[in-house]
């Protein structure tokens, strides 16, 4: 069970050098305002490019993938390229 550990977001800003180090070293901080939960701070994964790398050879994306991602693409460069002929 991950120990999660609370501070209010004045402590945070108080103590945000050592906030982080716990955190790096693994700590777990939920960060309250108002004695309302607003934020959790966790450490940041290790993963390195051959991670990243070995999980899309392991993955396989949808048939058209490709296709959805040039029409997104397309529709942002019109919408930008209309911007521009309205100056």
């Amino acid at each position: 069970m991950i120990d999660v550990k609370m501070m209010t977001a004045t402590e945070v800003a108080r103590n945000l050098s050592s906030v982080l180090d716990q955190a790096e070293h693994g700590e777990t901080i939920t960060i309250t305002r108002g004695g309302r939960r607003i934020a959790t701070l966790t450490p940041a994964s290790r993963e390195n490019g051959a991670d990243v790398m070995a999980f899309f050879a392991g993955h396989t994306p949808l048939p058209g993938f490709g296709d959805d991602i040039e029409a997104a693409r397309q529709i942002l460069t019109d919408e930008v390229s209309a911007e521009w002929d309205d100056v």
